[in-house]
């Protein structure tokens, strides 16, 4: 008798990513941004549009670098348009930066005795993420692609302060789409 496998169900496969995430966690950094934010949706379909801006992007995310000069990002969003509360959006962010000038990360190096670590005080980077959203008062999903840029200043071996700026293209249901446009600033802790 022969059995058949069933595909990896959604939720096994979120939970192996984030064991492999947290097999690495030691090489990687923890981001805490706050900052503000544009949000613009039209719908095709019946002509109709909104925007609106303010205070109340919040992202926390997961960063590790792969090869010299790139970096993995694994991120939450949170958009709040009174500041905490009032409609909410929220959803996952994944991406991957590109730092030019730089190493991603610090290099460590050790000798007998001896153990030192060298970074960049100032790393640009630019990438490209996906990034998925829900919508609390209309009960949407939206899912699509960014660009970024930032710039992250070494203050210590393990704190950085991090500024970012996102740009997002989402699409939705009933032929709607959204833009988003973020001004992050942060910190991340290396462990």
């Amino acid at each position: 008798m022969m059995k058949t496998l069933r595909p990896l169900n959604l939720s096994i496969a979120f939970v192996l990513v984030n064991f492999v995430f947290a097999i690495n966690a030691m090489a990687g950094k923890v981001e805490l941004s706050i900052g503000g934010y544009s949000f613009s949706a039209s719908n095709s379909s019946n002509n109709t549009s909104s925007s609106f801006s303010g205070f109340g992007s919040y992202r926390i995310a997961y960063r590790t670098s792969i090869l010299n000069s790139y970096e993995i990002d694994l991120g939450y969003s949170l958009l709040a348009t009174d500041g905490i509360g009032g409609d909410l959006s929220f959803g996952f962010d994944l991406g991957l930066n590109y730092y030019p000038f730089t190493q991603s990360g610090s290099i460590m190096a050790s000798a007998p005795g001896a153990n030192a670590i060298f970074s960049s005080i100032w790393r640009p980077h630019i990438g490209a993420s996906f990034n998925q959203r829900n919508f609390q008062s209309i009960g949407s999903q939206y899912a699509g692609f960014g660009i970024k840029a930032g710039l992250e200043y070494q203050m210590t071996d393990q704190f950085s302060l991090i500024g970012t700026m996102r740009y997002l293209i989402l699409g939705g249901p009933n032929l709607s789409s959204a833009s988003q446009l973020d001004f992050l600033f942060g910190t991340n802790f290396q462990f």
